[in-house]
């Protein structure tokens, strides 16, 4: 609800369709105080383990930042990562959501 409900009234966007079939659905928004949902939506009859790609949200490599993912629904810090994040996999239809922090890059 957090997310949903965000006051910066962001809506949500479509990211990294390009490395996936159109059966896995990818969406970002942007929270107030900089912080970044991803949502990772498994549309197929098959479990998958899709993988986002930090340029699909302006995230360059060169920026010196990096992503701190936590998933939303079990309430645990997954990491940092680097230009790439691969999720666990997603069982068919199921779906993770991340809440994720701008970082420095080390």
């Amino acid at each position: 609800i957090a997310i949903n409900q965000d006051e910066s009234y962001r809506q949500p966007f479509i990211c990294g369709n390009y490395w996936h079939k159109d059966d896995i659905l990818i969406l970002a928004k942007f929270l107030e105080g900089g912080d970044v949902a991803i949502g990772m939506f498994n549309l197929t009859d098959s479990p998958v383990n899709p993988y986002f790609a930090f340029d699909s949200i302006g995230l360059s490599r060169i920026s010196g930042k990096s992503l701190s993912f936590r998933d939303v629904i079990k309430q645990e810090d997954i990491g940092i990562y680097n230009d790439v994040f691969q999720s666990d996999i997603i069982a068919p239809h199921g779906c993770r959501v991340y809440r994720c922090k701008l970082v420095d890059a080390k």
